[in-house]
């Protein structure tokens, strides 16, 4: 297989470039990314591990699933809510590669770089950027007073994505939060749902809202309307807040609509 579109890329076609090859200035090491232009890889010295390859691979997932009106394919915009998507659904996707390729603790995520620290998937709001900042701790909900606001990083589009993976651990391996109880469905249904959504709803643009009313139909259209999975992917995404407007809007949070009232 290969990232490629059939038409600017051959189908079988990936293209990678490894720190040896491709140094820029614009994209110095040590990092590993995605590039949009040229529909490759590029990989720092020591930066070829399952994690950061299935998440740089996974990007293309979400860049192969839009085009423009020339069959051009764009992906969605990299910046605020709907860059915080791609990479939300980026990580989630890289899980789901590294527990094929590793089934062990597979919902740590693992940076080889040497000063990064281990991301914990099922705790992302107690990581900070900054080690003992409290200022730069993650954002667990969307009206949560840790929710970045501002412009650097694309308009936050990685600190951001934390809310969406939050919501993604908990719909596949369930717990507490924010009031409200899940039993998780597992990864594969989460998998599932989320390439469903990212491959077939989502637009170029999407937003949190958008995103949540989307992913709650591509658990519709895999399992059905009163689906169990259908239930908890809603509670899943109601407990994190991305049915509200967010902390960003001004707007006072509201108690979500799936806390634990009826009996759970």
């Amino acid at each position: 297989g290969g990232l490629g579109d059939g038409n600017t890329v051959p189908w079988t076609t990936t293209r990678a470039y490894t720190y040896a090859e491709f140094v820029t200035t614009s994209q110095p090491c040590p990092t590993a990314g995605f590039d949009f232009a040229l529909k490759a890889i590029w990989f720092c010295k020591g930066m070829v591990n399952p994690d950061i390859v299935g998440h740089e691979y996974s990007h293309a997932i979400d860049m192969f699933s839009h085009y423009d009106t020339t069959g051009n394919p764009i992906g969605t915009v990299y910046q605020g809510e709907s860059g915080a998507l791609n990479e939300a659904q980026a990580q989630f996707f890289m899980l789901g590669y590294k527990r094929f390729v590793s089934p062990t603790n597979y919902w740590l995520y693992i940076n080889p770089d040497p000063v990064a620290r281990p991301f914990d998937y099922s705790n992302p709001e107690t990581f900070s950027y900054i080690p003992g900042d409290p200022a730069t701790l993650n954002s667990d909900r969307f009206h949560s007073p840790n929710f970045y606001c501002g412009t650097d990083d694309h308009q936050g589009v990685h600190i951001k994505s934390i809310i969406l993976m939050k919501s993604q651990y908990l719909l596949s391996e369930g717990g507490r939060f924010n009031g409200c109880t899940l039993t998780g469905i597992g990864i594969d249904k989460t998998l599932q749902i989320w390439y469903r959504a990212v491959t077939q709803y989502y637009s170029t643009t999407e937003t949190f809202n958008g995103a949540c009313v989307k992913l709650i139909q591509a658990a519709t259209d895999l399992y059905g309307a009163d689906s169990v999975e259908v239930r908890h992917v809603r509670r899943a995404l109601q407990s994190v807040e991305l049915d509200q407007p967010g902390f960003c809007s001004g707007q006072p949070a509201r108690v979500p609509d799936a806390l634990d009232l009826e009996g759970w």
